[in-house]
């Protein structure tokens, strides 16, 4: 007898045929997977609404328990964990299969050798679409990633993943097993998101100056924004972490070694309509092809957390169009950070602040009929005014305050802010206007 462990499709999720099929084609795929360094997968099957597959239950902690437990991990670990990952992503990227969510999570640690076993390959790949339907299926709660180890292009909402977006995942886990913690920490999905999309990440020589150069060097070579830049395949990367050598990125460096908020050579800063954003640099990707897009925090929708298969997070659907500065500060030489930016354009942010335009004009107008009309509008203006102070209640509790929900961005013509405010007031008691405002 041998112990095994079962994984389950969310039963939410295991009623639908086509979310079901693609499970278990994705599941029967990677039980084709033979290598030393990935959890085999033994059966995959279905029973009357359950949907699962077994595999082999692995007698140890994961990375993130690891890490957790230990912080920074010893140099010589890292390196052979991060080779025998790299030459399972090999094997698994030379038989077609991405796997889309490497996190430490799901890279497993053997109690017996010590060697690292990746899993929960295709899961990823099940949730998303093979038919152009990801926003769809995205709608119904599946993560098909996780932002914290997302790639750029992963957080830009392409489905075109190739190995390069594995190898970026991996560089996030590499630099959390050299430093502690992940190169980019947000407090909200869309500020982690923008955080890939345009912060280079601080060099590792600078957090723990003991890692060895040609340690460092493949880490923030994986790191890069432009997937051009990192390394191909991960045949590369395991060539590069057996030999100590580093071939040059093709170009020219974009992140590998910039200082946080620095703008080197090669770069220029992240701008709107020609105005900088939050100091940040942009890699310059010269004709490779390949430009990070832009995206804004307001447009970025987060989907209910948790596909269930181990691991956290929320997957997001970004669409084009990057905000210009904002500030209620006089002072004009204030810049936002992209964390700034995304909490005022907090998808909760931005649906309170649609509520309260409606709110005080109303209001307003019920206070002057109140004045010079015989009507009385008390009972309404109450009942609605704890309505607001409830909602308000709710965005303060999730970190939110009345400075995130003020902030307008600077330079806005007056004309434009009435605009905006009449057409929340018209969309309140118009559903021809909603439709349009929605459209826009």
């Amino acid at each position: 007898k041998r112990h095994v462990a079962i994984k389950l499709l969310p039963p939410e999720l295991s009623f639908r045929r086509d979310v079901r099929s693609r499970f278990l084609r994705e599941a029967e795929t990677a039980a084709q997977l033979s290598h030393p360094n990935i959890v085999p997968i033994y059966s995959v099957d279905e029973v009357g609404n359950l949907v699962f597959f077994v595999m082999a239950c692995i007698d140890g902690d994961n990375l993130a328990t690891l890490v957790q437990k230990r912080g920074p991990l010893p140099i010589e670990s890292v390196r052979r964990w991060l080779l025998e990952v790299s030459d399972a992503l090999a094997y698994a990227h030379a038989r077609g299969v991405v796997h889309r969510d490497i996190k430490p999570d799901n890279i497993l640690l053997d109690g017996i050798d010590g060697r690292a076993l990746v899993t929960d390959f295709g899961i990823a790949r099940a949730a998303s679409s093979d038919s152009g339907d990801t926003a769809r299926l995205t709608a119904t709660g599946m993560a098909i990633g996780t932002p914290t180890y997302m790639s750029p292009e992963q957080a830009s909402g392409d489905r075109d993943l190739d190995a390069r977006s594995d190898l970026y995942s991996l560089g996030i886990v590499a630099y959390q097993m050299l430093c502690g913690e992940p190169p980019f920490v947000g407090g909200t999905t869309p500020a982690l998101l923008v955080k890939h999309l345009a912060e280079p990440p601080v060099p590792i020589a600078q957090r723990r100056p003991d890692v060895p150069p040609d340690l460092a060097a493949i880490v923030m070579r994986l790191l890069e924004k432009n997937p051009e830049h990192r390394f191909q395949q991960a045949t590369g990367l395991s060539q590069a972490l057996k030999t100590g050598v580093v071939p040059p990125v093709p170009g020219g460096s974009t992140s590998g070694s910039i200082p946080l908020g620095a703008a080197p050579q090669g770069t220029s800063p992240v701008t709107f309509n020609g105005a900088p954003i939050g100091g940040m640099p942009m890699p310059n990707h010269g004709s490779s092809g390949y430009q990070p897009p832009a995206y804004s925090p307001r447009t970025l929708t987060t989907a209910p957390a948790g596909f269930g298969m181990g691991g956290t997070g929320n997957t997001v659907a970004p669409a084009p169009g990057y905000p210009p500065s904002y500030g209620a500060s006089n002072d004009d030489s204030y810049l936002p950070t992209a964390e700034d930016i995304a909490r005022w354009e907090a998808p909760k942010v931005v649906k309170f602040r649609k509520q309260l335009v409606p709110y005080l004009f109303v209001n307003a107008a019920f206070v002057f009929l109140s004045i010079f009309g015989d009507s009385s509008f008390g009972g309404v203006t109450t009942i609605w005014s704890v309505f607001m102070a409830w909602n308000y209640a709710k965005l303060w509790s999730d970190g939110y305050d009345w400075k995130d929900v003020l902030r307008q961005p600077k330079h806005r013509l007056f004309g434009e802010v009435i605009e905006d405010l009449t057409n929340s007031v018209i969309a309140t008691f118009s559903s021809r206007k909603r439709e349009e405002l929605r459209a826009q």
